[in-house]
This record gives structure tokens, sequence and C-alpha cells, in this order.
């Protein structure tokens, strides 16, 4: 995988995938979220670290921006981010998650797999 040969440069990659998911229209935003979530469980040391500290502010602006069929997408892919970590723990850790999860759904309890 070309994330994992080139991952001395992990967060190079991750300033340019955060730039481009907030410099397209939202219909392409979809596609570039699936990289960031490829990338981080194939090669989650050292990407999920670089994504970790920005992925909740982009997600929860991106899901603001796109139609309810990408926003259903969105909401099952961030299903698959709390078990898609090294252990089965959060792929990004359990304060971005939270903050996800509580942007999506709310402040009360989140929903269930």
């Amino acid at each position: 995988m070309v994330a994992q040969e080139y991952s001395q440069f992990s967060e190079i990659v991750a300033q340019c995938l955060e730039a481009h998911i907030r410099r397209v229209p939202p219909w392409m935003k979809l596609p570039a979220f699936y990289l960031l979530d490829a990338i981080s469980k194939n090669v989650f040391d050292p990407y999920a670290r670089q994504f970790a500290p920005m992925v909740s502010q982009l997600f929860l602006d991106s899901y603001r921006e796109v139609d309810h069929s990408t926003r259903s997408k969105m909401e099952e892919m961030l299903l698959t981010w709390r078990n898609g970590g090294a252990n089965g723990k959060e792929l990004f850790g359990v304060v971005p998650q939270v903050a996800i999860e509580r942007g999506v759904w709310g402040g009360g309890p989140t929903q269930s797999n």
C-alpha cells in the first residue's frame, strides 16, 4: 500500500487530505472520507494518530454540508470507527469518537451497532 511505503510523510498526507475535504463540493467529500478511513484502518500507525486531532471537526463540518443519503453513509462509516482501531478500540480515540457521535446523534446515548 502506497500509504505504508510513505508513512514518514503521514503528517503531510493528513494535511493534504484535510485540505482536500474542506475544499471540494459536498458531493465529493464522501470518497475522500473513504480514503481517510481506509488509510487509517490499514496503516493505523502513524495515520490514525495524524488524523485524530482534526477528524471530529472535519467530519462534523462535512456532515452539515452533505445530503441525507451521504449523511447515512457517513454514519455507517462512523459506526465502524468505534472498533476499527488497534485491538478493536476506537479508530481515532475515545474523545474524537464521542465528539462526533454527539454532534451527529445528540448528547444522549449514542446508537448501538
